[in-house]
Parts: structure tokens; C-alpha cells; sequence
């Protein structure tokens, strides 16, 4: 039986997406700029913030899983002239020849962990990267109660300019609360100039969420000495209303 098709395998498509989108950038360059000195980023894809990183100045490689996601970052990186180290690896086992002040994990990547054994081995072996006093950050969404309950209507989630004409990417979610996990086919529907659907990729992912306690158990368990985490990129609380939680541990 051969695997279904994945997001991460339109690689070109992913990035006419999601490239331009900077919430987060702030935080990512600063983050990794008082770190003072070399920076990962786990799970990088294309590399849309692994180069905002780099044009900052700051000395940073990637990893990623996924093959196809990583010749374009790679491609990107090579023409931009930085010499960044991408490696191909799953975030649970990566090894990098050496170690980092700073580490970063964006956009949800870390939810594609679907056990507590594989979110307890990344949060180690990312412990296991930095540097003595070095820190990490990752962004995961809120799973706020409403979301449990949620039909399975199919969602735009987001749209581009793409040439001529437009980029769409719609998901349909189902939802398992027990598990805390959602199973989505995604979609994407490429637009020519006229509005008329030109091709449509189907593929399908799934993540898991967790909540603030479950967090912080991990955290601990994976030996981070201290942590923080808030409800935006700007160190607010975080709320029942909260869609963001951005954490920060320090080895």
C-alpha cells in the first residue's frame, strides 16, 4: 500500500503559499540574534524563516523530514549565496556536528508529533543540540474547546497570488478529542487568470495538539530547566481566548 499524498510534497506550491507570511519573523531574529551565537531551525521546509534568519545575519542551519520540502529550501538558500547546513532527518533522531545557543521550531511543525514518545524524544534531542545556558522556541496553535466540536466543512484556510492567477488551500478536518488529534485532506486548487481552477493537488496530513499542563509536563520530562509559555509572540498571557502559544525553555 503506498502512502498517501502529503502537503510537503508540491513544494514550489507550499512556499507560493506561505513564504510571504512574516507574524512570527520578529520574534524568530530575535530570538535567535541574543542568542549570540549559531542557530537551528527544526523543521525548516522551505526555509521561509531558516532565510529570514539568515539575511539577519545570524549563523543558522535547518533540518527537515521532508525530502522534497528540503531540495527547495536548499535551492533557495545556494542562490541566495549562504552556506547553511541542511540535513535530511526526522526531528526525533537529527544529529547535527554541533551544537546551537539557539533553536526554533515555527508554524505548528512540532504537532506533527502524534505520540508522547515521539514529542518527548524531539524535545530531548533539541535539549541534546543546544548549548550549555542555550534556549529554545517553538510556536504550536491553542486548541481552545470550540475546536473539538467543529463540523468538517471544507475550510479555506489561505490563498496567494500565484502568477497570473491564484493559490488556494482548503482543508477539511475531522477531529478526535480524546486523542487530541486532527486528521485533515488538504487541498490545493491552483486558479489561472480567469478564476477557473487549473489543477488541484489532494493530499492529507495529521497533527496532534496540546494543552499548557500536558506542555509543561513534556518540557520537564525532557530535562529543560526552565520554561515560559505565553499566549503571543509579544509575551502575553496566555487565555481561553488564545489561538498561540509560544514557549521558550533554557537548557
Amino acid at each position: 500500500m503506498t502512502n498517501p499524498a502529503s502537503p510537503f510534497d508540491h513544494p514550489e506550491i507550499y512556499d507560493g503559499l506561505f513564504d510571504g507570511l512574516d507574524f512570527d519573523i520578529a520574534h524568530w531574529v530575535d530570538f535567535a540574534r541574543k542568542g549570540g551565537g549559531p542557530a537551528l531551525d527544526v523543521a525548516c521546509g522551505t526555509g521561509r524563516v531558516l532565510i529570514r534568519l539568515l539575511e539577519a545575519g545570524v549563523d543558522a542551519d535547518g533540518v527537515d523530514i521532508s525530502a522534497p520540502m528540503l531540495r527547495h529550501a536548499r535551492g533557495k538558500v545556494a542562490q541566495l549565496g549562504y552556506g547553511a547546513t541542511l540535513l535530511e532527518a526526522p526531528m526525533q533522531t537529527f544529529k547535527m556536528p554541533r551544537r546551537y545557543r539557539r533553536i526554533v521550531c515555527a508554524f505548528n511543525s512540532f504537532a506533527h508529533n502524534m505520540t508522547a514518545e515521539d514529542q518527548l524524544a524531539t524535545l530531548r534531542n533539541i535539549r541534546e543540540h543546544l548549548e550549555p545556558g542555550g534556549a529554545f522556541s517553538m510556536f504550536l496553535s491553542f486548541p481552545r474547546p470550540e475546536l473539538w466540536t467543529s463540523g468538517n466543512d471544507r475550510v479555506l484556510e489561505h490563498e496567494a497570488n500565484w502568477g497570473d492567477g491564484r493559490l488556494r488551500i482548503y482543508d477539511t478536518r475531522n477531529f478526535n478529542p480524546v486523542d487530541q488529534t486532527q486528521n485533515s485532506r488538504v487541498e490545493y486548487e491552483l486558479m489561472d487568470a480567469m478564476g477557473k481552477v487549473s489543477a488541484l493537488h489532494v493530499t492529507y496530513t495529521d497533527v496532534r495538539w496540546v494543552y499548557k499542563n500536558e506542555l509543561e509536563l513534556l518540557l520537564a520530562a525532557a530535562g529543560f530547566e526552565r520554561f515560559t509559555i505565553h499566549g503571543d509572540f509579544q509575551g502575553g498571557q496566555l487565555l481561553g481566548k488564545s489561538d498561540t502559544m509560544v514557549v521558550v525553555a533554557w537548557k
